[in-house]
């Protein structure tokens, strides 16, 4: 009796580890968004976001199902089409900020509250300054690899450069009146 109890939880254990691996199947060649839109296949391929079943309409909206533009990106089928820099980062939280989706991964939930407090943050929403870091500023828009990933662009030795992107132009610092010999200084 306790043999079959173990085959039958072993089976159970196996079945809902392989579940999201069965669940995650798609044909790029008749994904709507990867036919019209296929200079980006190549860089989402690489993707954290495409590896966790993450797709395009998850960010995006519309009807991946059609090829006419009318109807996969239409308003009706949800279609957001580049969101705006608050949107974005907005959109980036509703999934980074749910302990549900993110527990599985160890991934933090405080990240969107940590923005909202940030300089970056405060001059987005409290002053809607566009010309701020958000999310895909730091982290890239399509080929979001994981921050444990050397080539990531917010992974610690890497950090410096990225964040020289903004602050070593000197038009956009001298706006702000900060240095803009950021790196230089680092």
């Amino acid at each position: 009796m306790k043999n079959k109890v173990f085959k039958v939880i072993s089976l159970i254990i196996f079945a809902v580890l392989l579940f999201p691996a069965l669940t995650f199947s798609i044909d790029l060649e008749s994904y709507s968004c990867m036919v019209c839109h296929g200079e980006k296949k190549v860089e989402y391929l690489k993707s954290i976001h495409w590896d966790k079943g993450i797709l395009c309409t998850d960010c995006h909206g519309g009807d991946p199902n059609s090829l006419d533009p009318e109807v996969s990106m239409s308003s009706r089928a949800g279609f957001k089409g580049k969101p705006s820099k608050k949107e974005l980062v907005l959109l980036c939280g509703n999934c980074h900020a749910d302990p549900k989706k993110m527990r599985q991964y160890g991934i933090p939930t405080n990240q969107l509250e940590y923005y909202r407090t940030s300089e970056h943050g405060i001059a987005l929403f409290g002053k809607n300054n566009q010309n701020i870091a958000g999310c895909v500023d730091c982290h890239g828009s399509h080929t979001i690899t994981s921050v444990k990933d050397p080539l990531n662009k917010v992974f610690p030795t890497n950090l410096p450069k990225t964040c020289a992107v903004c602050h070593s132009d000197e038009k956009l610092m001298g706006g702000y009146k900060l240095p803009y010999n950021t790196l230089e200084e680092y």
